[in-house]
């Protein structure tokens, strides 16, 4: 893959992301609902997808000297803890959430994806670090090995943390990181190594991971998940991946205007992320209805509509304010963690 040119099929699968963190969020908070198949679809590919991008992104080369180091955590520290200082405590005022909750919780107030993401980032730079040591920039079998045993390391920090001290690991939100860590090299190695991409990329690939996907989320769904959710999770990656890689490359990316407003929204994700809290809304009996009905083809209609219905009620609002506040290059910086030019 080429890091020297726009890909604007990043933008738009992180428009994607974010559209289903919005809808999954109205099954919980809205409908406090969970028991669905599309409420089990979002929750396998919507995080995991985010983290996916997040390594592709990071695939480009890294030069370890003091300055590009320091250059490099600086940038990290802005974009994903620099929100994290004013954002969530105001939420928890509007909200009612102890600070307590919001700073020693696992789900931290539900605002633990950018501070899990950064220290994902912490055993990721010393896999990239190990890999130019072992001169393995282009040789994927022994990037992989190194990589097996970053993944070894996230996990006995996780064995450690849990026997240890439960609380340092429900503040450091440690089992989302060991979670989701996989997806960040899965996400580097597909940035990194055309072969592989092009490989994900082939309609029958495409296609038999949707077959998969859905065999997977069905074995899911009746109480049972292989291999800890991964491979329905890698399957899903692949199918959407795949799919929006390929309707790029057919239709005209800049002026197809469903891909207009993904992009739009792919290039917002974090601001719409950091913000969208504070428009969720709940409507249980609308679950009750839902859940009355007898017939499982009109529940997962009323489910899709009413799950699109008020993600647009968030999004809407949540769209204003984050461009209201783009409008301030400091307030963007301090809130959202953009560096904007004047």
């Amino acid at each position: 893959m080429q890091h020297n040119t726009y890909l604007p099929h990043i933008d738009i699968l992180k428009g994607i992301a974010i559209l289903l963190v919005i809808m999954g969020h109205i099954f919980i908070f809205g409908l406090d609902y969970a028991r669905s198949p599309i409420f089990s679809m979002i929750c396998s590919i919507h995080m995991p997808l985010f983290v996916m991008l997040s390594g592709i992104l990071s695939a480009r080369p890294i030069q370890f000297t003091g300055e590009k180091v320091i250059k490099y955590w600086t940038k990290k520290s802005i974009q994903l803890l620099l929100p994290l200082i004013i954002i969530p405590y105001f939420y928890a005022l509007t909200a009612e959430i102890s600070t307590e909750q919001m700073l020693f919780s696992l789900y931290h107030g539900g605002y633990w994806f950018t501070f899990s993401l950064f220290l994902m980032f912490i055993p990721f730079f010393f896999f990239r670090w190990t890999v130019i040591i072992m001169r393995a920039e282009d040789k994927p079998y022994r990037s992989f090995y190194l990589a097996t045993i970053s993944i070894g390391i996230v996990i006995v920090i996780d064995t450690l943390l849990t026997k240890l001290s439960p609380e340092i690991y429900n503040t450091l939100s440690w089992r989302h990181i060991n979670w989701l860590y996989p997806y960040l090299l899965f996400g580097y190695f597909v940035g990194r190594f055309y072969w592989l991409e092009d490989f994900i990329r082939r309609p029958l690939v495409v296609a038999l991971s949707f077959l998969l996907f859905i065999a997977l989320l069905y074995i899911e769904y009746n109480g049972y998940k292989p291999w800890k959710g991964y491979p329905v999770s890698i399957a899903g990656l692949i199918f959407v991946y795949g799919t929006v890689h390929t309707a790029i490359q057919k239709h005209n990316a800049l002026s197809h205007p469903i891909y207009r407003v993904l992009k739009l929204l792919g290039q917002a994700s974090l601001p719409i992320y950091l913000t969208h809290y504070f428009f969720l809304f709940s409507m249980p009996h609308v679950s009750d209805y839902i859940l009355s009905i007898t017939s499982k083809i009109r529940a997962l209609t009323w489910e899709i509509v009413v799950v699109t219905l008020g993600s647009l009620a968030v999004l809407i609002p949540t769209l204003l304010v984050v461009y209201l506040v783009r409008q301030n290059r400091i307030l963007s910086l301090i809130l959202y963690g953009e560096q904007r030019k004047q």
